[in-house]
């Protein structure tokens, strides 16, 4: 499942967010290709594949 956010920099603060909770996930991965966005991936409590996008 994805959640898109407004800007790269939002990414920036959920990751934050994330980390004080103790929730690991990626570092953001920026994209060129096929089109630009940035993302940054993590798994909820029962380990289903949760992903924050920023396109743009």
């Amino acid at each position: 499942m994805s959640f898109q956010v407004s800007a790269r920099a939002e990414l920036e603060s959920w990751m934050t967010w994330l980390d004080d909770l103790g929730i690991e996930h990626t570092p953001i991965r920026d994209e060129k290709e096929p089109f630009v966005d940035s993302t940054v991936v993590f798994g909820d409590p029962d380990n289903i594949q949760l992903e924050l996008v920023a396109v743009g």
